[in-house]
């Protein structure tokens, strides 16, 4: 009998064709939060376009109802903002697959730190804040510099370090909302990484490193100044033989072991400090990594990660990797000034032989504002040999960039 799986999905398209992902052992019901052309839903039993997405309570109803006309076997999640709630599903319907605590570790922050603190990770300190007399407290206890971060955001969204009380005031002038919960930990100088691995039955089956890099030669994921030049952020994978490899790897499995996470995806950053090279947990998600991370590790290992969620979490049996690419592989995002765009002479780009692929993400004409969040201008991926080499190339790549563009 075939299993019957509901997929609630906000991935986009691009990154999870999942009628390509289907064969006879299954019977699917997509509930998607875009519309999906129909030539693409020919291996989907029923597909529903969900204008309500957005309401938790809406969507829970709907999936309820389809469960009591025929009960599914298994709910699948792939965006970080679906996780919790389809594992609420989950409890609630009796279903199979990461339930809601677990899912809560991989998505509350402070939740997440206390756990990873249990389990003998590295740790800034750390509290949590949702109005500035608290924030205030939490720094008269962790002493400045400090970051702040939405407690329930993705990426570097919403992040601001604060260094000193000016810098306090102005994030308090700044605004933000009274009715969220935000993360405050002690700011540790040092590189920053991200841990991608597969879990099956509870273990971690593989395992990728990479590191964060910008053309100003810092190790972050943190917006720059107005700068008047082209900025760009760098992510790579490292090698197996780099000290970082090992010593993260480790860390993971510290969080892993215990956390109801059995089958599916992780993404989870570290900061390794100057000061001493300790290891402290940034976060960790129980969903694939976003933004091109997943280009680079499919041309370096040819994984697909979020096929092997959807495949582990459907109950097949995975094979990876399915290569092992001797070269590393990253991404290059392009960040605009503050200034109007002119001209950007993407062929020269693309025609360059250290550019493996180049994604256009720009407007003529546009002026732009480098704070907003990910308003980029374009994404480039290229390879190179050790971590050095990637840096260098990271500056090439940067220096090309900026000679075939043009701000007023």
């Amino acid at each position: 009998m075939k299993k019957r799986v509901c997929v609630i999905n906000t991935v986009t398209w691009l990154r999870a064709p999942i009628s390509e992902w289907i064969d006879n052992d299954i019977e699917v019901t997509l509930i998607s939060s875009y519309d999906v052309e129909k030539i693409f839903l020919n291996q989907i039993s029923d597909y529903i376009f969900f204008k309500q997405y957005d309401n938790d309570q809406a969507l829970e109803n709907l999936v309820i109802e389809l469960h009591q006309e025929k009960k599914f076997d298994v709910l699948i999640a792939l965006s970080e903002r679906d996780v919790l709630r389809v594992a609420k599903l989950r409890e609630l319907l009796g279903i199979d697959g990461q339930k809601y605590f677990s899912a809560l570790l991989y998505r509350d922050k402070y939740l997440m730190k206390q756990f990873a603190k249990l389990n003998n990770l590295h740790v800034p300190e750390f509290g949590k804040f949702h109005n500035f007399d608290d924030l205030v407290y939490e720094i008269s206890k962790i002493g400045y510099p400090v970051l702040v971060k939405p407690l329930s955001e993705s990426g570097s969204e919403g992040v601001h370090i604060l260094r000193n009380k000016e810098d306090l005031d102005t994030y308090a002038n700044q605004g933000f909302s009274t009715s969220n919960e935000y993360d405050v930990e002690r700011f540790i100088s040092g590189d920053m990484y991200h841990v991608d691995g597969i879990v099956e039955n509870g273990k971690l089956g593989f395992v990728s490193v990479s590191k964060y890099w910008n053309s100003l030669g810092q190790s972050t994921t943190l917006m720059c100044g107005n700068i008047d030049r082209t900025v760009t952020f760098a992510d790579f994978t490292i090698d197996y033989s780099d000290w970082e490899f090992s010593m993260l790897k480790t860390e993971v499995l510290k969080f892993i072991r215990g956390s109801g996470l059995y089958n599916g995806t992780i993404h989870a950053e570290f900061i390794i400090s100057d000061k001493d090279k300790t290891p402290y947990f940034i976060e960790i998600a129980s969903r694939t990594g976003g933004l091109m991370i997943t280009n680079t590790l499919e041309k370096k290992y040819g994984i697909i990660m979020n096929k092997v969620s959807f495949d582990l979490q459907v109950g097949r049996k995975v094979k990876y990797p399915l290569k092992r690419e001797s070269k590393n592989f990253g991404f290059l995002t392009i960040f605009p000034q503050n200034k109007k765009l002119l001209d950007f002479n993407i062929e020269n780009i693309k025609s360059d032989p250290n550019v493996i692929k180049f994604f256009e993400h720009h407007k003529i004409g546009k002026t732009y504002n480098i704070s907003e969040y990910m308003n980029h201008i374009g994404v480039l991926i290229f390879d190179g040999t050790s971590q050095e080499d990637m840096k260098h190339k990271i500056q090439y790549l940067t220096t090309l960039i900026d000679s075939n563009i043009t701000w007023k």
